[in-house]
């Protein structure tokens, strides 16, 4: 006989672009796979050690247990095309990273995360994010 049990869920906001500089005429950049690879290394470094603090808040909460899924949605801000695995690989990898950072998961290899999907949200003017849902297996 099997038990029926909850699966935990747990919702994360993060914004599609990051802004590096300090005033509020900085450069903002966008979190795609395009954009990366003409990133030099330490802006690609500086890029990730900030997506990293901006999970911080969000990532101190939850006790995640392992093995888990994890969803990336979406949401465009405008109506311009995009390549949805451009966007959502990025965020995955500083994602997943982060999650190994701050101490949620082990480590970020296909034992602890066997799925990975990603979804178009649609669009919302204005509200361009990724909401990254958690799941525990």
């Amino acid at each position: 006989m099997s038990k029926n049990r909850l699966v935990k869920e747990y919702t994360f906001t993060m914004p599609l672009f990051i802004q590096l500089a300090k005033s509020a005429k900085g450069k903002k950049y966008h979190i795609n796979l395009n954009n990366c690879l003409g990133w030099h290394h330490s802006t690609y470094a500086s890029l990730k050690r900030k997506y990293t603090a901006l999970c911080e808040e969000q990532l101190k909460k939850p006790k995640i247990k392992t093995p888990i899924s994890i969803e990336y949605v979406l949401y465009r801000g405008d109506k311009r095309k995009i390549d949805l695995a451009n966007v959502c690989s990025m965020h995955d990898k500083f994602f997943a990273d982060a999650l190994r950072s701050w101490g949620c998961i082990p480590e970020d290899s296909v034992v602890e995360l066997p799925s990975i999907t990603f979804t178009f949200g649609g669009y919302e003017k204005g509200k361009g994010r990724i909401e990254i849902i958690v799941r525990e297996i």
